[in-house]
């Protein structure tokens, strides 16, 4: 599927942002971006199943650095390790591809 599409533009995107709308009035924030996640890779697997996977990994790798990031700013010792971990470890992805 790519952005100018015929399917992209009459059905994924009118149904993701009127869904999007619809699960930010009812069931609140947390719930919209599931669904924005959700639509993000079913887009991606569309095109390129196997980075799928790639996009996961890296969606987990990045949740649980800020995870680590947001205890240190919050009173624990800052260590510039998580840091320069999180960067490093996404140029290196992107350096890659």
């Amino acid at each position: 599927m790519v952005f100018s599409s015929i399917i992209f533009l009459w059905i994924f995107l009118p149904i993701v942002f009127l869904g999007n709308v619809l699960l930010i009035r009812i069931g609140g924030v947390k719930a919209s971006n599931l669904l924005l996640l959700l639509a993000s890779l079913f887009f991606y697997a569309w095109g390129e199943p196997v980075y799928v996977i790639l996009l996961l990994l890296l969606t987990a790798f990045n949740y649980f650095s800020a995870l680590d990031l947001a205890d240190l700013a919050s009173g624990g010792r800052p260590t510039r390790g998580a840091l320069i971990l999180n960067i490093a470890g996404n140029l290196a992805v992107l350096a890659f591809f």
